[in-house]
């Protein structure tokens, strides 16, 4: 068996990300490159191919791009593919170049069973894996690992858009999760999201999430008078940035400091809050490595997602993992997509209120320097034991074994 990784990550992240003024989600390359470590590491063959992950020109500007070798931790195992960057043509040149790539390497695989792997809904990537198993049935399973679905069970983006543009996105959300839908086998981050999909009866697995690191981290102790909370991840009003706001308001004291970080429809409220209270600072998009140089820098870092939305059943925020494997305390609240195993790990209020989470959030900071960093690091080796790459993906590759002709569609 076989597998061919049908990728959208960044060629070079610190340096794409400094190209655009609003760059893509930096989780979704993170999971596809632990997807990928955790492949490799239970021993499969796989061959990555790559559209990279940038926005359309000129907001990214560079209008082609020319197919290279995808080199990976030092070995070359797949290529990025060419394609032309316009709306529009975009999609279409994405489409016959990766469609093109797979066929390549399904037939260079000769009888041997390919399974093609991608994370997330992407229009060319979907469209050009069902031509490819459509075109070579026997040999071809597709598996989706899905961290969100669209419309009524995630976050309606294009309720963000007026006119033409809404109806554009709405439609391509929507052919997106029908295409996904005709995946053979999956990985979900929540058990909710099978019966959303509409593909409970087809083989999946519950993959919450994956955490890796490049390096040992080095936990900053913080031992003076500032207590500084820290938030980084999409700026958006359904993501509880708000609440957060309004909670943090509460807290009278000088020495607390409120950082937040990234991009999205609430940094116009976030701006307008730090004229009027200096101890609020906005960063905006922030690359990953000075993500977590904060991160060591804070007292306690914090996630406001509340429970009251729809589509937190139906996505598992990456930043708990993330802020988990910190070593600092993490404050959240318990959400129906959170796993019991993380309860003991996560630090919640006692209720979905501002005045509860801003308690919580004086209570944590206030806790001597040895309990804060007892609380973290013990939630940072549930993640590095738990939630490995090998461990997780051991799951997708025992699925893909099990599955036979009368689970393919």
């Amino acid at each position: 068996m076989k597998y061919i990784f049908c990728a959208n990550m960044f060629s070079n992240i610190d340096e794409d990300m400094r190209k655009m003024k609003t760059p893509p989600p930096v989780s979704s390359h993170k999971f596809q490159g632990n997807l990928l470590d955790g492949l490799l590491e239970n021993g499969q063959s796989v061959k990555v191919v790559n559209i990279p992950r940038v926005r359309y020109f000129p907001k990214y500007q560079k209008i082609l791009f020319r197919r290279k070798l995808f080199v990976w931790k030092n070995k070359t195992i797949g290529e990025y593919i060419a394609f032309i960057n316009l709306p529009v043509l975009n999609y279409v040149s994405q489409k016959k170049t990766l469609t093109r790539a797979l066929e390549n390497y399904v037939k260079e695989a000769g009888n041997e069973r390919c399974v093609l792997i991608c994370f997330n809904n992407y229009l060319p990537q979907n469209q050009a894996m069902l031509k490819v198993r459509k075109k070579y049935n026997n040999n071809v399973v597709l598996c989706g690992v899905l961290g969100d679905i669209h419309g009524q069970y995630g976050v309606q983006v294009a309720k963000r858009y007026d006119g033409l543009r809404g109806r554009i996105v709405r439609y391509i959300e929507k052919k997106q999760d029908d295409l996904s839908s005709q995946f053979d086998s999956f990985g979900f981050v929540t058990k909710y999201m099978a019966e959303a999909l509409g593909v409970e009866k087809k083989p999946h697995v519950i993959i919450e999430g994956i955490y890796s690191e490049d390096g040992r981290r080095t936990r900053h102790i913080n031992d003076g008078k500032t207590k500084t909370v820290f938030y980084a991840g999409a700026v958006e009003k359904e993501y509880g940035l708000i609440h957060l706001l309004n909670a943090f308001s509460l807290i009278k004291d000088e020495n607390y400091r409120l950082v937040i970080a990234g991009g999205g429809g609430a940094v116009d409220e976030i701006l307008n809050r730090a004229k009027h209270d200096s101890r609020i600072s906005y960063l905006g998009y922030i690359t990953p490595k000075e993500v977590e140089k904060h991160q060591q820098n804070a007292t306690v870092l914090v996630n406001p997602r509340l429970s009251n939305h729809e589509y937190v059943k139906y996505s598992f925020a990456s930043k708990n993992m993330e802020c988990l494997a910190s070593g600092k305390p993490y404050i959240a609240y318990k959400l129906p997509c959170n796993p019991p195993e993380y309860d003991g790990y996560i630090q919640y209020p006692k209720g979905e209120t501002e005045e509860w989470l801003a308690e919580k959030i004086e209570e944590v900071c206030n806790y001597p320097e040895e309990k804060r960093a007892f609380i973290g690091l013990k939630a940072r080796e549930f993640i590095l034991n738990e939630k490995n790459p090998k461990s997780m993906c051991k799951r997708i590759v025992e699925m893909s074994k099990n599955i036979g002709e009368d689970d393919k569609c």
